[in-house]
């Protein structure tokens, strides 16, 4: 009896201090705290701008909520053509003047049917003599930088984003971006060298002439071409 007493007494105890713990630590009252301005998530080197809904030169851009969303002036030139844009928007993209060429309305629906897409190569995560990391950088994984070549509308202006980052700017990337047309529409694809040096590369393409200023080539078949500087070479797709 006096043992179970003793046990009684000890698990009252036990609890008593449970509870008189409980109320020694009570939290304090909680406190407004001024959490200041609100910081940017995305880089301040992408006009706010492009997130909007918005018409350029009659071609009508829906909105984004992308950090990085395409260029509108881009998309106007890729759906009218760099000739078929106000020289503003040209000025706002990248795009050479004769990048992407539309003429000739052959069915009659209003649109044009003759479409010249021009191309050049460019090398991504490449090296300079003058620094050590590399420049014009894409990565295909975090921290993954391969060297390698990619199609890309020609251009003008800087490979990279500005002159303070050495990532390539949105028209250089991997998968090189789709090319959609109508169809019977008639795509021309010249392929120039604009570089200094001479390059060679491979393609699904075939060729029996020696190589002109100015090529002509049918489709298909593997081989590889020579690229001199200043040659241009023009596919019918």
């Amino acid at each position: 009896m006096r043992k179970k007493l003793i046990t009684f007494t000890g698990g009252a105890a036990l609890l008593l201090m449970h509870a008189w713990s409980q109320a020694a630590t009570d939290l304090p009252p909680s406190a407004k705290v001024d959490m200041g301005p609100v910081e940017e998530v995305c880089s301040e080197f992408t006009d706010p701008e492009w997130r909007k809904e918005q018409v350029i030169d009659g071609v009508t851009i829906q909105e984004s909520k992308l950090c990085n969303p395409d260029n509108p002036a881009d998309i106007a030139a890729f759906v009218k053509g760099t000739n078929g844009v106000s020289m503003e928007t040209l000025m706002s993209t990248q795009l050479a003047a004769d990048a992407i060429t539309m003429s000739d309305d052959f069915d009659g629906d209003g649109d044009p049917d003759k479409i010249i897409i021009k191309l050049e190569v460019v090398e991504l995560n490449g090296h300079s003599p003058d620094i050590k990391e590399p420049t014009t950088t894409f990565d295909i994984a975090p921290g993954i930088q391969p060297t390698f070549w990619v199609f890309a509308p020609k251009t003008r202006d800087m490979s990279t984003k500005s002159l303070y980052e050495l990532e390539a700017n949105p028209l250089l990337r991997a998968p090189s971006p789709v090319i959609r047309v109508e169809q019977d529409d008639v795509v021309w694809l010249v392929l120039e060298n604009t570089h200094y040096l001479p390059h060679s590369i491979h393609q699904n393409l075939c060729h029996q002439a020696a190589p002109t200023r100015h090529h002509v080539l049918p489709l298909p078949c593997a081989t590889a071409y020579p690229y001199p500087n200043g040659l241009a070479r023009y596919f019918r797709r």
